[in-house]
């Protein structure tokens, strides 16, 4: 039985939404699916031609498992009563917000989206409304927050499904405001469809060419779909300072905001010092301005702390308000994290895994440095030779001491990652290469002076570690903090040393002197 839409017909999937528990036209569906392998009897399955596969040659499956309906892109060969559209991620998506009730109609919804600083803006943003006395939920690479309950970013990338049920969750628990860091990849494959934005924050759309981000078409694409996506109230908040994101940009229709370091920007900011301790910073807003200091390092969080200073001006709030609450963010997790165990030398853990990151980490803490810098990295598994020197590149002429490791090398060689990375250096004897991330991280902090700057990049706040075809926990924080206590407390716990160190100068016995 074949029932088609000769035209884009998404309101008849809406009915099916609205109807799915009961019967329609002869059909009743339990529930729906886009994965075949957990299609129960009497779902409704949505065939998706996606990265993982496409659905349309799952139908065997679908229908053994006792599907009561398809949705496709195409004639199928198939009894099973079939809804055709011409875009079945879409048809999804809309199905996913209608049966969760249309959730971003309920919410003051932000969405954060560019090449770099996603995960970190919306992390602020969040904890900024929060101080600011507003319920405000998150989803992210961080974490996915409705208000009540908090689980780390699923092993599996989320669907529209999920995205909307957690977004109803938010509606339930009664917040005010959505934060969603949405990538180029959901904006790309309709994942984030029919998730409706009050405003659309882009950090930046600059990137290096062998970036895993895309080429400047699809990054400029993507842009263009987060805008889409706007209310017809929806506000654009742009970085001026990035030359991608002023010039290359589509004409924009929606109101927009602009954020940037000169003054013909609509929010600007005044640099006024910084040290390992923080930041501190004069926030223009037309005629008013007031002095924030941030204990967060970096030149990427000054755009952070414009980005939500014009969301907060735009919610109602005064720029005193505003300066006061951001000051109240003291961390972000994995993203120029200070570890401080009572070592004379800075230590920060930041996430960065990509030419434009990594650049951005090593130019802030350089910042902040008055003896050596020191780097551990290392590029992860699926990607290309350029995109690894890049690295190598950068990291050398950023840091004075620079070490190789592995950082989710999956199934490939880390050496010869680590020589797809030398390929970028001028000089590469003066790398070093210590396969083990564990030894890496001891031997960069065993060797640190007083003043030098230990960045270990990479990871930031994920403690996952893919090595082989296996998903190991994998914490750098954690290795971070006993190998200082040992360090700075030379004696063995239980009655065992946790980590062996190397015989070098400055090694723990002389610290301890």
């Amino acid at each position: 039985m074949l029932r088609r839409n000769q035209l884009l017909d998404l309101d008849m999937l809406d009915c099916l939404a609205d109807f799915l528990p009961v019967d329609t036209q002869g059909c009743s569906y339990t529930g729906f699916t886009s994965d075949a392998a957990s299609c129960e009897e009497g779902n409704l399955f949505f065939a998706i031609d996606s990265d993982a596969g496409d659905g349309h040659d799952d139908i065997a499956l679908v229908a053994a498992k006792g599907a009561a309906g398809i949705v496709a892109e195409r004639i199928l060969p198939t009894s099973i009563p079939t809804f055709i559209v011409p875009d079945t991620r879409i048809a999804y998506a809309s199905t996913a917000h209608h049966a969760a009730g249309s959730p971003t109609k309920n919410l003051r919804t932000i969405g954060i989206s560019g090449t770099c600083g996603k995960t970190a803006a919306t992390f602020l943003i969040q904890q900024v409304f929060q101080h600011l006395g507003k319920t405000t939920g998150a989803l992210s690479d961080l974490c996915f927050d409705n208000g009540k309950d908090v689980a780390d970013f699923p092993e599996i990338k989320p669907d529209s499904k999920v995205y909307a049920n957690w977004l109803a969750a938010m509606v339930a628990n009664d917040c005010q405001i959505a934060c969603i860091e949405l990538n180029q990849r959901d904006l790309a494959d309709q994942t984030s469809a029919y998730i409706d934005l009050d405003y659309a924050v882009i950090t930046r759309l600059t990137d290096f060419q062998s970036s895993t981000c895309g080429s400047v078409h699809q990054t400029r694409r993507a842009a263009s779909n987060i805008i889409d996506s706007l209310k017809p109230t929806g506000v654009v908040i742009v970085n001026a300072d990035d030359a991608s994101s002023r010039f290359d940009l589509p004409r924009i229709e929606s109101p927009t905001l602009t954020i940037g370091s000169n003054d013909d920007c609509d929010i600007w900011v005044e640099h006024l010092n910084h040290s390992a301790d923080g930041q501190r910073l004069r926030i223009h807003a037309g005629t008013a301005e007031a002095v924030v200091f941030t204990p967060i390092i970096g030149h990427h969080h000054v755009y952070h702390c414009l980005q939500v200073t014009a969301l907060a001006l735009l919610e109602g709030y005064s720029l005193p308000e505003i300066a006061e609450a951001i000051g109240r963010v003291d961390t972000i997790q994995g993203h120029l994290e200070r570890i401080t165990r009572g070592q004379d030398f800075e230590v920060y853990l930041d996430a960065a895994n990509s030419p434009i990151t990594l650049r951005n980490a090593l130019h802030s803490v350089r910042q902040i440095t008055t003896g050596r810098l020191i780097v551990v990295y290392g590029p992860g598994a699926n990607t290309g030779a350029p995109f690894r020197a890049d690295m190598g590149r950068i990291a050398e002429k950023a840091a004075d001491i620079t070490i190789i490791t592995e950082n989710d090398p999956a199934n490939e060689e880390t050496l010869s990652i680590a020589h797809d990375v030398l390929d970028g250096y001028r000089r590469p004897g003066n790398a070093e290469v210590i396969v083990s991330r564990e030894r890496a991280i001891v031997w960069a902090l065993a060797h640190a002076n007083t003043d030098d700057t230990v960045l270990i990049a990479g990871k930031g706040f994920r403690t996952q570690h893919l090595l082989g075809n296996q998903t190991l926990y994998f914490d750098d924080r954690q290795i971070t903090d006993i190998c200082l206590d040992q360090l700075l407390y030379p004696e063995p716990v239980y009655g065992v040393d946790i980590l062996p160190f190397p015989d070098v100068d400055g090694s723990s016995s002389e610290r301890t002197s």
